[in-house]
């Protein structure tokens, strides 16, 4: 019996060693402190998927795309940029090599690059995510080892040229408007904004008290505005305000090769706004025949580049303009893809 005691007693003694050992051998690892990149230090981001390569550089403060530099959206920049900022290993997952299950072998990898100045400053290969979505799985370029890294961001970084190009076209404060201008093969339209001063409603004899001055201001009628045409007829205010609401944040469906830009010599419609500077915006008649790809290509005297507006986004504007004018027919832009030969 007593010899059985001693058994037990060493069984657990060994069993205490092991859970021990086990643990320690767990723990027993310290994970890379990358420390954050403030977003405003990164001046250049190489993002590498199988033979694609994307390279966004900052000048003069402003995020531009490959060779050409286009403009890229800001915002999404953004988005990368605090991924790569503030990069945060939480866990070792495997020394083992096996970098295929984790998307992270040289098919499957997002390779990213981040330059402070001249010098790359952080590199880092981007797999698949976690089971929880609460992790995703990278390899830094130190070493071969597969981490668990905080937050699920692969899907960020699958993006193309296109998707990261700013697609504001063209963007202004409607309320700033002082003239706007349409033509169209059926229309000429000069519109300028009249304002009228505001004024109390009730200016009385001069000898107002204070209490009753400030109570007058508090009372000014609102300021008149209205669109006026050369020929003195007015328009509906809040058929202009809606136009030029639609006109001052165009955001484009997708870009043209800058080769077509030559063929765009016809304008269906030519919008003119007048206010801290002059905005042009140029519609030409629609492409595509199917049901999904019928676009109007456009040009924006805020950007050198064409693109395409969708046909839902004309269809906004050509209905805002019936409103304007509900006398006219046959205004909206011309379909090429429908036209017949005479």
């Amino acid at each position: 019996m007593k010899k059985e005691y001693i058994v037990i007693v060493v069984l657990l003694a060994a069993l205490v060693a092991y859970l021990g050992l086990r643990k320690t051998d767990r723990t027993g690892y310290e994970l890379p402190e990358l420390g954050d990149i403030a977003n405003k230090k990164i001046s250049k981001l190489r993002i590498q998927s199988g033979s694609e390569t994307i390279e966004l550089a900052k000048t003069d403060g402003k995020w531009t795309i490959g060779e050409k530099s286009y403009p890229a959206d800001t915002a999404k920049v953004d988005d990368l940029l605090d991924v790569v900022g503030k990069l945060t290993v939480t866990a070792l997952v495997s020394k083992a090599e096996s970098f295929v299950r984790y998307e992270l072998d040289p098919e499957q990898k997002i390779g990213v690059t981040a330059w402070v100045g001249k010098a790359p400053e952080r590199e880092f290969d981007i797999g698949k995510s976690a089971d929880t979505y609460q992790h995703t799985f990278i390899k830094l370029a130190s070493d071969n080892s597969v981490y668990h890294a905080s937050g699920n961001f692969r899907n960020k970084f699958e993006t193309t040229v296109d998707e990261l190009r700013d697609k504001k076209m063209l963007k202004f404060e409607s309320g700033a408007a002082v003239t706007l201008s349409i033509k169209s093969p059926d229309r000429d339209v000069f519109l300028s904004k009249s304002e009228k001063a505001d004024t109390p409603e009730d200016a009385g004899d001069g000898t107002a008290t204070d209490q009753q001055q400030d109570t007058a201001a508090a009372e000014k009628t609102p300021a008149e505005i209205t669109w006026i045409m050369p020929d003195g007829q007015t328009a509906a205010v809040t058929e202009v305000n809606t136009l030029l609401s639609e006109l001052s944040n165009v955001i484009c469906d997708s870009f043209i090769d800058e080769s077509g830009t030559d063929a765009l010599t016809d304008p269906q419609y030519t919008f003119t706004v007048e206010a801290d500077k002059t905005y042009e915006l140029k519609i030409f008649a629609m492409t595509g025949g199917g049901e999904t790809d019928k676009k109007y290509p456009a040009l924006s005297s805020m950007s050198d580049y064409p693109f395409y507006l969708l046909e839902s986004q004309v269809k906004r504007i050509n209905d805002n303009i019936g409103s304007l004018f509900p006398e006219a027919t046959g205004d909206k832009p011309a379909d090429k893809s429908s036209a017949t030969d005479s």
